[in-house]
């Protein structure tokens, strides 16, 4: 009994082909400690910030801020690098 063969279909990247890209924050983002919303930021990379992508998960980038997009407005979230969901990166092509 042969199994069905499927057409091949357009995926998208893996998204380990996003480690290392870097691209620039299209809003205001809290940094996270891990790729949910369900904990306090630990850092804020403002719009316009130079980021690079350190690890992919599900629709969250690990990223490590390159360049602030203004100065930081809140002494309080320092944390130059964590989580943030990845529809708000723009990375470069």
């Amino acid at each position: 009994c042969a199994l069905p063969i499927s057409p091949p279909t357009n995926n998208p990247p893996a998204p380990r082909a996003d480690v290392g890209r870097e691209g620039l924050t299209t809003t205001d983002l809290f940094l996270r400690s891990d790729p949910s919303t369900d904990n306090k930021p630990v850092g804020m990379a403002e719009k316009g910030s130079r980021v690079r992508v350190l690890s992919v998960s599900n629709n969250w980038y690990e990223v490590q801020i390159l360049e602030h997009g203004r100065s930081t407005d809140n002494n309080s979230l320092d944390a130059e690098h964590g989580w943030v969901n990845k529809r708000y990166v723009n990375l470069d092509s």
